[in-house]
């Protein structure tokens, strides 16, 4: 999520645009007093530069397809996941979610889901619920901006006070730390 372009007096010199792509899925219900762990998808299973870290520990989901894309597999993952934390604390839920094609729950998942009621909504209902749902995302998309930018600022100073030699690369790790820091200042 780098701007495109910069305001520069001189050449940056060692600077490519960056191409790596995630999906992050977002849960949160309608006051936004909760939310889920954060879904994380990148286009690899075990990125070089967090090869040695534990996935278990990470603050996120991490799931991985060569598109980085939402998967029917993944989908169904992450509603297990979350039926495991509505049984921990004993709620019972409605999940409203639109008809994309992604959309769909496994009859095995089915099965398993004593937490969860899952109800498709019909294809004209989105437009009066989008609201809401743009607002979250907004809202999510502007924290996360708001410490991408602070990120760079303090590379910057770091190379400015001499600390280091050149400012390093903002790394998918750095993107998944951000992100959950961002979602956890998401708020009604």
């Amino acid at each position: 999520m780098k701007p495109s372009r910069v305001l520069a007096r001189t050449s940056l010199s060692d600077y490519k645009k960056e191409k790596s792509w995630v999906t992050i899925f977002c849960v949160a219900n309608a006051t936004e007093t909760e939310k889920m762990t954060l879904t994380f998808i990148h286009k690899y299973k075990s990125p070089h530069v967090i090869k040695n870290i534990n996935y278990k520990n990470l603050p996120i989901y991490y799931f991985w397809n060569k598109k980085a894309w939402m998967q029917i597999s993944i989908f169904n993952k992450i509603f297990l996941k979350l039926n495991r934390i509505m049984k921990q604390k004993n709620w019972k839920i409605i999940f409203l979610i639109d008809n994309a094609s992604v959309h769909l729950i496994l009859d095995e998942t089915q099965k398993k889901l004593d937490y969860i009621d899952v109800k498709f909504l019909s294809p004209n209902t989105m437009t009066e619920l989008q609201s809401c749902d743009a607002e979250i995302i907004h809202s999510f998309k502007c924290h996360y901006k708001h410490l991408f930018i602070q990120n760079w600022i303090n590379a910057y100073d770091s190379v400015q006070d001499e600390i280091v030699d050149k400012i390093s690369n903002y790394i998918i790790y750095n993107a998944l730390q951000n992100a959950t820091k961002a979602w956890s200042t998401v708020s009604s």
